[in-house]
């Protein structure tokens, strides 16, 4: 009996946590195996027209954890430490000298918020994932468009929203 209970339960969590971001439908989405051949090959986010600043090594790094890449993350992450001003730099350190890659996206959510100050150039905006870190939330900031969540990767991609510009 306890393992019927055990297997609803799961079959529920599932079916929430399918729900809770992204568009929402009446029905779970249908997930289908991609084979390693079929995905699209990663590029990254060059930003050639954004003059060198902590803003644009920043974008580079929460692209580059948004495709789970963490050497590229890494880095941006030390460039961006070169470009930061004093209050900025320790949190950039920090997430630069991350061992892994769930470590650097904790490291990742402090720099997150410290960023946020920072003015945003047409075509760019906050996002919001209230799933990251528990359902504690984060913020972070990216190119308008397709959400691309740094603290979930590929596992939860596209999770979170765009907040509205004040």
């Amino acid at each position: 009996m306890s393992t019927g209970i055990a297997v609803s339960a799961a079959s529920l969590s599932l079916a929430l946590l399918w729900s809770a971001c992204g568009e929402y439908s009446d029905r779970a989405p249908q997930l289908e195996p991609v084979s390693k051949a079929s995905q699209t090959p990663y590029r990254p986010l060059a930003l050639p027209e954004m003059a060198e600043s902590s803003l644009k090594y920043y974008l580079i790094a929460a692209d580059a954890l948004a495709h789970d890449r963490f050497a590229e993350a890494g880095v941006a992450l030390g460039k961006l430490v070169g470009y930061a001003d004093k209050a900025l730099q320790p949190l950039a350190a920090t997430a630069a000298g991350a061992r892994g890659i769930q470590e650097l996206r904790r490291a990742f959510a402090p720099l997150s918020a410290k960023m946020l100050d920072t003015e945003l150039p047409e075509g760019y905006a906050v996002a919001f994932c209230h799933m990251a870190f528990d359902n504690e939330g984060g913020h972070w900031m990216q190119p308008e468009g397709e959400i691309m969540n740094p603290y979930f990767g590929a596992g939860m991609l596209h999770c979170g929203a765009f907040k509205t510009r004040e």
